[in-house]
């Protein structure tokens, strides 16, 4: 770490930090030239090392930082966790009030249905791209819309011959409704109604002698259900251009990533100029989400499509997606998608949300649907409930995408 820089993991209580200069590092807690160590408790999120190096700015900054944490933590019952100083998020967040609610939104850009790709189809569309394969966006609008005019004319041509995927199944790129439905939802308490349980008089004694306080609320992300996001084909589409990308899984971010057996997937990146096939899931996710699709490529709000495979017995353990490391810009949003069923294992799992039965929510919601969660609050704190792991695959394989949003802007 650079002096004055921030960093976050998960952790536990009494876990200790040591403190080394990096030609060291490797000796850890053992090192002779310790310069200082810090071991976690169950009361703080946030800690600082100080050898007393550190400039007057940065103390001052510390300590403003720290009498605002306090304070928060006095009104909200919570910690400040995310980077601070931060505002709330600038893009749209869906509600999430009480499990079970649901939000319908309707897209123009529903299943791609020009199959096989033609050439015409494809050509076109490399047209409206650089071709760096990173997912930049032509300059020239006329030249993109031009190539997305070829797939318009490709979708019309499908859908006035009647044509099928030899199931019998008429393709269609007609609009698509979509839903999501809460699984799991904001801080709240669980609030039940007791008829005629004490007298009037009772009543009235209470509120005389006694103080009200609120003890404990039902805490939970904000968790979401989106079923048949996309079709079989589309998913399958995924994996097949996904799959040569594909190498061992790193955790952390850019430079700082590094392998470990807490992640033990591959995973690769696909973007948007990869295929008309992900243009038209951006453009969907767009829809439904709020946000303006031009808003989803690296350099301004969304990385490249993570497509993630897991083997029998991998995994990745318990994590959260937000971070301090990029300064106020975070991760937001977080929509995993499933593009195959293996036949046993690979849930997504939420420790800290609780599901309509009472148990912490786990599931695997089926080829072609998604699961959408916000890692910040809308004050622009971080979720520390979003804390979620992709549990092992038992038998069989699975196929996964990673689709990231960020606010109020990339920062890596």
């Amino acid at each position: 770490m650079e002096p004055g820089a921030d960093s976050t993991t998960n952790s536990y209580p009494g876990h200790s930090f040591c403190f080394t200069e990096v030609s060291v590092a490797s000796k850890g807690c053992t090192s002779p030239a310790l310069l200082g160590r810090l071991t976690v408790n169950a009361q703080d999120y946030t800690y600082v090392f100080e050898d007393g190096s550190a400039s007057e700015a940065h103390k001052t900054l510390w300590a403003e930082e720290k009498a605002f944490d306090d304070d928060y933590f006095a009104k909200n019952g919570r910690h400040w966790v995310s980077f601070w100083p931060r505002l709330p998020p600038a893009l749209y967040m869906w509600p999430a009030e009480t499990l079970g609610q649901v939000h319908s939104v309707t897209t123009k850009f529903g299943f791609f249905d020009c199959w096989p790709l033609s050439s015409t189809a494809v050509s076109g569309w490399k047209a409206a791209w650089l071709g760096d394969g990173m997912g930049a966006r032509s300059a020239n609008d006329t030249v993109r819309d031009g190539g997305q005019a070829v797939l318009d004319q490709c979708h019309a041509a499908q859908r006035e011959g009647g044509a099928d995927d030899g199931g019998g199944e008429e393709k269609t790129a007609a609009n698509l409704t979509l839903t999501l439905e809460v699984l799991s939802a904001v801080p709240g308490p669980r609030v039940f109604l007791l008829k005629d349980l004490f007298s009037a008089q009772e009543a009235a004694h209470l509120v005389e002698v006694g103080d009200l306080e609120v003890l404990s609320a039902v805490p939970g992300p904000r968790v979401f259900l989106l079923k048949d996001l996309f079709s079989a084909q589309e998913a399958a589409h995924l994996v097949e251009v996904g799959a040569p990308k594909v190498a061992r899984s790193m955790t952390g971010q850019a430079n700082d990533a590094y392998e470990s057996d807490t992640r033990t997937s591959k995973t690769g990146w696909v973007g948007r100029s990869d295929s008309p096939v992900v243009e038209r899931l951006f453009r969907r996710v767009a829809d439904l989400l709020h946000l303006d699709e031009a808003l989803l490529v690296p350099g301004r709000n969304a990385e490249l499509l993570q497509v993630v495979h897991y083997s029998p017995a991998q995994k990745y353990d318990a994590h959260h997606d937000w971070g301090v490391e990029g300064g106020g810009p975070s991760r937001f949003i977080t929509l995993l998608l499933y593009l195959n069923d293996p036949p046993a294992g690979g849930q997504t799992a939420f420790p800290k949300a609780l599901g309509r039965d009472g148990e912490p929510l786990a599931l695997h919601p089926g080829k072609g649907s998604a699961i959408l969660f916000y890692n910040l609050l809308p004050d622009g704190n971080a979720d520390t409930e979003t804390l979620h792991a992709a549990l092992p695959v038992i038998e069989g394989e699975k196929w996964l995408a990673n689709f990231w949003i960020w606010d109020p802007v990339m920062s890596v």
